[in-house]
């Protein structure tokens, strides 16, 4: 194979991944309508998205789907930890704000005020989804 050959595959590849994350977040959609069965099953919010994940790509992946919102530390640690981030710690939403603080840095996160308390929303140019 030649590499233009290899670089068109590897662009097929790439569209095939984002087509089944865009079918896997329709149907996490649909599942989060029917909270009794998904609760049944053991699953938080339709799944366990967050399994395996680190914090900080949890963190970015939750505000890209929750894009143009605030959320406090609180929330993204709560909503995280819920679908699937593994945490025994009692300090967790601390972590989860120093991990915003950071993201804040590297320019993929801006930080802003929600009901007087300090929040996080992605950044548009950081919309898409983690790496």
């Amino acid at each position: 194979m030649t590499t233009d050959e290899l670089l068109i595959k590897r662009r097929g590849l790439l569209s095939e991944i984002e087509d089944a994350k865009r079918k896997i977040q329709a149907i996490d959609a649909v599942l989060e309508m029917f909270p009794e069965q998904t609760a049944s099953l053991g699953l938080t919010g339709g799944s366990l998205r967050y399994t395996g994940w680190t914090v900080a790509k949890s963190i970015h992946d939750y505000l890209t789907r929750n894009a143009g919102l605030w959320k406090t530390p609180l929330e993204i640690a709560a909503a995280i930890k819920a679908d699937g981030v593994d945490s025994a710690s009692r300090n967790f939403p601390t972590i989860v704000s120093t991990t915003c603080e950071r993201l804040t840095e590297g320019g993929k996160l801006s930080k802003g005020k929600k009901d007087n308390k300090r929040a996080f929303m992605i950044n548009e140019e950081f919309q898409t989804q983690p790496q």
